[in-house]
């Protein structure tokens, strides 16, 4: 094996190491700060906007509470979505519902709403539905763009499948394919 080839497989070799080493550590605190936590009487709200992986990952003390605003009912993992614009038929294996973020959080400390945020005032999100939600601190974690088939238009599962699909369309009826890599 060259030197080269060692080299990179001691940096891997370290990364994995301190990834799975840091993940139990972090099941342990978290199943500890579900103990620790209680609901408070006005308890100051934490809003997150968006977010995906950025946003479900909060642990907050007691005396506060996260509200998660995301429009989405799924996580479409960006980095799927080339491979299920090409691959028939698995369209709805390509998304991660959402369902289970708050499996394990303390009763109380977690809300989620599907909503698309319009505005923000000094201590309220304004919500497309019409409704508000006021907050003590606001982080915003609302991505990037990429374009089709990266970045779908549709919040909800079937509207997402459905523009996979017309995009595997697009592709069998192409003359010529250039995969770039």
């Amino acid at each position: 094996m060259s030197s080269g080839k060692i080299k990179v497989f001691i940096k891997a070799l370290g990364f994995f190491v301190l990834h799975f080493g840091r993940s139990p550590v972090q099941r342990v605190a978290a199943c500890g700060h579900s103990w620790t936590w209680h609901s408070t009487p006005g308890a100051q709200k934490v809003v997150v906007l968006g977010g995906s992986f950025a946003g479900i990952e909060l642990t907050l003390p007691t005396g506060y509470k996260a509200v998660w605003i995301e429009k989405n009912s799924n996580l479409n993992y960006s980095f799927n979505s080339p491979r299920f614009s090409v691959l028939t038929g698995h369209e709805q294996t390509a998304f991660i519902p959402y369902d289970g973020v708050a499996k394990g959080a303390p009763p109380g400390i977690f809300a989620r709403i599907q909503d698309r945020a319009v505005a923000i005032t000094e201590n309220q999100v304004l919500l497309a539905s019409g409704d508000h939600v006021e907050y003590a601190y606001l982080a915003i974690e609302t991505g990037s763009f990429q374009p089709l088939p990266v970045q779908l238009v549709s919040t909800e599962l079937n509207g997402a499948c459905h523009e996979l699909k017309g995009v595997q369309q697009i592709i069998m009826a192409s003359q010529k394919i250039a995969i770039i890599y």
